[in-house]
């Protein structure tokens, strides 16, 4: 697990909860907003969405944040994007987690 710390007005911190083992590969992290709530997100790579892709005409899943590549700053900006539009739409609420 990694915390990355944020400078945001509405986002506290950004938990990545597994790191990328192999390309394609969904990355899970949780979202600390400074109000108290945390949102589970899931993000999926370009790289990934073509693995999903290999053999069917079309790909559909509720929660997902696709990204160019995994690096930092594509998890922050995705993670920001969903802020902006309602992350309700786009997360999983979460209890208080413990670190």
């Amino acid at each position: 697990m990694q915390t990355i710390d944020v400078a945001d007005a509405e986002l506290a911190s950004l938990l990545v909860l597994d790191s990328v083992q192999a390309p394609g590969d969904p990355l899970r992290v949780v979202a600390h907003l400074r109000d108290g709530r945390n949102f589970s997100l899931t993000l999926l790579t370009l790289d990934g969405l073509r693995r999903y892709l290999t053999g069917t005409p079309a790909y559909v899943a509720q929660r997902v944040l696709v990204v160019r590549d995994p690096s930092e700053a594509a998890v922050l900006e995705a993670v920001r994007m969903a802020i902006a539009q309602g992350i309700e739409r786009f997360g999983v609420l979460d209890a208080a987690l413990e670190e």
